[in-house]
This record gives structure tokens, sequence and C-alpha cells, in this order.
């Protein structure tokens, strides 16, 4: 396993007697085929060299698994989706390491599973942002001085975040794929907006002092509007 820059490659290693050594990466794990007499220093030193290769062919993976609603971004993190149905009463989901578990009761076997799922992931988005967004709007409000008359958690088509002409702060569930840093950021660009309505100079000096590394933050939500 590499970590490096808070993103962690794991691999399986499987030993051969052959010379050459192989890196494949397979629904979305990475195997490294290696001679029975290579040390690990040394495939560490070789999977780090083929580090962006390997975390682009991952990447590849995921977005398939997104495309096919199998798998979901919750707080930075890919987790994956697995499905069953038991003799329950109402839908369970069971956070694990690298997956989510949806349980689902027996009678939803003959209803459309990805319209189910989407409504489940749609209500646990929500939950998850009303814990994160209370928390980044006392950070947002003890950084600045100062805070909106009121906030609500909101479904929006392309927007994360928006200041109403009320000076009403409004957040899309969908924050909840976003990592802390991130949410933290889409709060504070709105809370910036209390001041100034405008993505103008002074908007821009005010959401630089204090957030100088704001562009780094934006590269993540590029597909979103503010």
């Amino acid at each position: 396993m590499i970590i490096e820059n808070n993103t962690t490659i794991s691999y399986t290693i499987s030993k051969n007697i052959n010379r050459n050594m192989s890196i494949l990466v397979q629904n979305g794990e990475v195997i490294v085929k290696a001679p029975w007499y290579l040390k690990k220093d040394k495939i560490n030193e070789i999977i780090e060299d083929k580090r962006k290769w390997i975390l682009d062919k991952i990447k590849e993976y995921e977005d398939v698994m997104v495309r096919k609603n199998r798998a979901i971004k919750l707080l930075g993190t890919y987790y994956f989706l697995k499905t069953q149905y038991a003799n329950i009463c109402a839908p369970q989901i069971n956070l694990k390491e690298n997956e989510i578990e949806i349980i689902l009761p027996n009678k939803y076997k003959k209803s459309n599973e990805k319209e189910i799922l989407k409504k489940l992931i749609s209500k646990m988005y929500k939950v998850i942002a009303e814990k994160e967004v209370e928390l980044a709007m006392e950070n947002a409000r003890k950084k600045l001085g100062f805070a909106p008359e009121n906030y609500e958690i909101k479904e929006m088509k392309k927007y994360l975040g928006k200041c109403t002409n009320d000076k009403i702060i409004l957040i899309n569930p969908e924050i909840a794929m976003f990592n802390k840093n991130v949410i933290n950021y889409i709060v504070l660009h709105e809370f910036c907006h209390l001041k100034c309505k405008n993505h103008s100079k002074s908007y821009f000096e005010l959401l630089s002092k204090y957030e100088p590394d704001y562009r780094k933050y934006e590269k993540d939500i590029l597909e979103y509007h503010f």
C-alpha cells in the first residue's frame, strides 16, 4: 500500500516465477504480479513510479460505475453500491469500508430499483449535508464574524450553493459528495455573498482574505455553479 498526498493505493501481490513484473487494474483493484525474489520496497518504488497511470485507471473504473449507478461519492470518497433483498419492512443502509450496503424489502423486487436507490441516496445525502453544513456554517461565522439570517438545504440543478436577495443561503444536499474542506469552502463562498452580491473584485478580495486557496477547491466543483 502506498500513501501520498492523502491518496492511498492499495494493491495485492501475486508472486510468480517469471522475471518480469506487471501491474493490472481490474474492477478498480490493483494487482501486482511480481517475481518471487522482488522485495516489498522495490515493488513500492515501481508502484510510485506508475502512480499517475494507476490512479487514472482507477478513476476510469469509478466513472463507469457511477454512470451505471453502481457507485456514489460520499464526503470525497467513492463507495460501491451493494444491493440485496430481505424479509424486512423498510430499506436499510449500512456504510462499510469501501461500499454502501442497501437492503431492500422483498416487496420491492418488482419495483424500479434504480429509482428506489436514487431516492434513498438523495435522503442519505440530505441527512449528511444537514450535519456537515451546520458545522461549516459555524466555522464560517467564527471566521468572518457575521452570518445569514437563515439557511436551507434545498435541491437545485447545477448549483451547490446560492445566496438569495433576502440574504438566505441555500445549500444543495449534493454537497455531501465532497470532502469537508470543499464543504467548508462552499459555505464560506456563500457567506461572502452576504457582503458582496456579485463576483466583483471586492468579492474576490474578501474571499481570498479568508480562503487564499479557493481556486484549489473550485477545481473539484467545476461542473457546478454558484
